[in-house]
């Protein structure tokens, strides 16, 4: 038996071995990036409704829904070249004020450190404000926001330029 089973009278696909359904017919650049349940690190890359744009995500090697490409280009070719009309399937996101003027002010060095909702475990570096320096951090692999450098090098280059800047 295959763990997706499709029912001839239901929308949805029945997951037998992880009980939930997933809907059929939503479009996939709506659908939110899902690392699944497996464990595995795999680099993929799904578009972001919020971001508007296509961008990286870890992988667990199984599950997951369609908005999973293996390159940036599939991605865009995808979710970037035609434009989805109708309602959106996700719920707005709504960004804690000082995360909301530090995307408006596109300071990415003000916006605070960000697992996200992947179960991934990947070492990555981002400005702490309240500590004045780049700190390491654990990237679950999706979501999450700008404020996140593979290198604390990146970081520093990124946000020493931030805050030479808003300095003078």
């Amino acid at each position: 038996m295959s763990l997706h089973e499709e029912l001839p009278s239901c929308p949805y696909h029945c997951l037998h071995r992880f009980p939930r359904l997933v809907s059929a017919s939503k479009n996939v650049c709506q659908q939110k990036m899902e690392s699944g349940p497996c464990l595995a690190l795999i680099k993929r890359y799904g578009y972001s409704v919020s971001l508007n744009k296509c961008v990286e995500f870890t992988y667990g090697g199984c599950m997951g829904n369609d908005n999973n490409f293996k390159t940036l280009q599939e991605c865009e070719k995808k979710c970037l070249a035609s434009k989805v009309y109708g309602k959106p399937v996700v719920q707005p996101v709504e960004l804690p004020v000082a995360d909301a003027a530090a995307v408006a002010s596109g300071d990415i060095c003000q916006m605070k450190l960000e697992t996200g909702p992947c179960r991934g475990y990947i070492k990555r570096f981002g400005y702490d404000a309240k500590k004045g320096k780049c700190v390491k951090f654990i990237y679950g692999g999706c979501g999450g926001n700008e404020n996140n450098f593979e290198s604390r090098n990146q970081c520093k280059r990124r946000c020493k330029v931030q805050r030479s800047r808003s300095q003078k």
